[in-house]
């Protein structure tokens, strides 16, 4: 079921696959959402952005680019935060 979240709609599939959310960072000047998800021992980080759908009121948080694992949380926190500010600067 979708939430709202940050103003847009979040579908956190996670945990029917068994992904526990565990870090998200929301950048609001540039509405972009980093997150972590933790497994059996993996670590999975995303960054999202807002995208607009006709058939709601609220945009939708969609993932840029494919998921990226890492076997400890500092991995893919540093790998968060690299991506946010990447993606702020093509912005």
């Amino acid at each position: 079921m979708p939430a709202e979240k940050y103003g847009g709609l979040w579908h956190d599939a996670g945990p029917a696959r068994g992904w526990v959310l565990v870090y998200e960072q929301f950048e609001p000047s540039r509405e972009l959402l980093g997150v972590i998800f933790f497994k059996a021992g993996m670590f999975k980080s995303s960054v999202f952005e807002k995208a607009g759908d006709p058939q709601w009121r609220l945009p939708w948080w969609s993932e840029l680019r494919p998921d990226a694992l890492f076997n400890s949380e500092e991995e893919a926190l540093a790998h968060v935060r690299v991506r946010l500010a990447n993606e702020g600067a093509q912005a």
